[in-house]
């Protein structure tokens, strides 16, 4: 299995943020959102829709509000450096699509290109339904060691240095090329890791001695 393999198979969670505002008084409402755990799909609507601040934690709105768009204009924006940090969950990269205003409501969405940890903690506690956090976290380590194991095993099966021949030297290069292209894939994953376990309390000395390791191999 190639580094390609698996970073288009790798179970990659996104969150997609769906909110409307009214153009009167430019207030905006959370409508629906959309968690997405590999193959998994998780859609929550509110029954009518809700303000901001009646639907998500105070934390995750302060972070969210700087990419929320002044005016009432059609458009695109992505940031994929992006990175939002609440407890339990870190967001990285994200993607802005408003609409234009028909009668008098704009519709945008937002989604999140990578995250790591319980995706309902941007919802209230009243709202929310999900109970795998740490399980999700060792899915994630493993996810990321793989990566980093695969393109090594492939690199040991080289041989010895006596051995190596102009053109297993080219298999090496190779290699390495793969690992360099999907360097900044990896580091970003493993500064999502670190910052994770930085604000994830209930993590044990082990776990934080892990993010300290995460956090020297990610630095980019």
């Amino acid at each position: 299995m190639s580094m390609e393999q698996i970073s288009e198979d790798g179970p990659n969670d996104t969150l997609q943020i769906r909110l409307v505002r009214d153009s009167d008084s430019g207030e905006w409402f959370a409508e629906q959102i959309d968690i997405n755990r590999g193959d998994v799909h998780h859609r929550i609507g509110f029954r009518k829709n809700l303000p901001l601040a009646q639907a998500f934690v105070p934390q995750f709105l302060g972070e969210l509000q700087p990419y929320l768009p002044d005016g009432p204009a059609k458009g695109v924006m992505a940031d994929s450096s992006a990175l939002i940090e609440i407890p339990g969950l870190v967001l990285g990269g994200i993607r802005v699509i408003a609409q234009s205003v028909v009668t008098g409501i704009q519709s945008l969405t937002i989604r999140f290109i990578r995250a790591l940890g319980a995706l309902q903690a941007v919802l209230l506690p009243k709202y929310r339904t999900e109970t795998d956090m740490f399980a999700k976290l060792e899915g994630a380590a493993a996810h990321t060691l793989l990566s980093l194991l695969h393109p090594a095993l492939d690199l040991a099966d080289v041989g010895p240095p006596t051995t190596l021949s102009r053109n297993v030297m080219e298999q090496v290069a190779e290699r390495l090329e793969v690992l360099a292209r999907n360097r900044n894939e990896i580091g970003f994953f493993a500064v999502l890791l670190q910052r994770y376990l930085r604000n994830a309390p209930d993590l044990d000395l082990a776990a934080r001695q892990i993010a300290a390791q995460t956090n020297a191999i990610g630095r980019y």
